[in-house]
């Protein structure tokens, strides 16, 4: 369901999450979706409720049937790993697809590693780049550090080193470790900018105190530059949340 801004409706959730838990099991009962999504969250964290995936995930999908993006995304992450019920790649693709038409940036990130990795259908990288754009653009962290390493590999784009060390540079000041990395890689090379080799070793040590193991491994050996960080695109083994 959209709203009449035109944006998904995620009915006001935490105000919901505020809500006494008699209160919740009535207006879910209403059919109101926020309360549908919260109460069933809460079954499936036994939070002040006994542990029920299977009512809780019936809950999800009441409130994704009605257009609730953080339900759909919550059972596209339930069946892409297994959570509570049976293991099923393509029904959670379709759960996170229907979330990333309304907008939801975290769904139109996996979207686009869905297409980049091949998950319950055929590989298309340039299909991947329009969704990593879109929630790019909306900031999420993890789709603006695959976003700046598709320009810098040309990975379904064209080559562009500008916009590759643009997006690689947004990630990195949200805090992204991988996108440090490869940001200091770029600046110590000067590959489509200016060649800034204490920048480039002070992101080095800032992943390396995240626990990136790559930036680590550079830390320690500071003039092995032959080895380009990061060749492949984000979100290739990471659960989604």
């Amino acid at each position: 369901m959209i709203s009449s801004t035109g944006k998904p409706m995620h009915s006001n959730i935490s105000r919901w999450k505020e809500m006494p838990l008699a209160i919740l099991q009535r207006e879910a009962k209403r059919g109101v979706p926020g309360a549908q999504f919260v109460l069933g969250a809460r079954y499936r964290k036994a939070e002040g409720v006994p542990l029920n995936n299977t009512e809780g995930l019936r809950l999800f999908r009441l409130a994704a049937d009605q257009g609730l993006s953080i339900a759909q995304e919550s059972l596209g992450y339930a069946y892409l790993w297994g959570k509570g019920i049976a293991k099923n790649e393509s029904e959670g693709r379709l759960w996170y697809e229907k979330a990333a038409a309304l907008g939801a940036p975290g769904a139109q990130y996996m979207v686009g590693c869905f297409w980049f990795q091949g998950v319950a259908g055929r590989r298309d990288s340039s299909k991947a780049i329009p969704w990593f754009k879109k929630a790019a653009e909306a900031g999420h962290v993890g789709a603006q550090a695959s976003l700046g390493i598709a320009y810098k590999d040309g990975l379904g784009i064209s080559p562009d080193m500008k916009k590759a060390v643009y997006w690689l540079k947004k990630a990195s000041d949200q805090g992204d470790a991988e996108a440090k990395t490869i940001l200091g890689f770029i600046r110590r090379t000067g590959q489509g900018t200016r060649t800034d080799q204490e920048k480039g070793l002070a992101l080095y040590r800032e992943a390396a105190k995240q626990g990136n193991a790559v930036a680590q491994f550079l830390v320690r050996n500071q003039k092995s530059l032959s080895k380009k960080p990061g060749e492949q695109i984000r979100g290739k083994s990471k659960s989604v949340t």
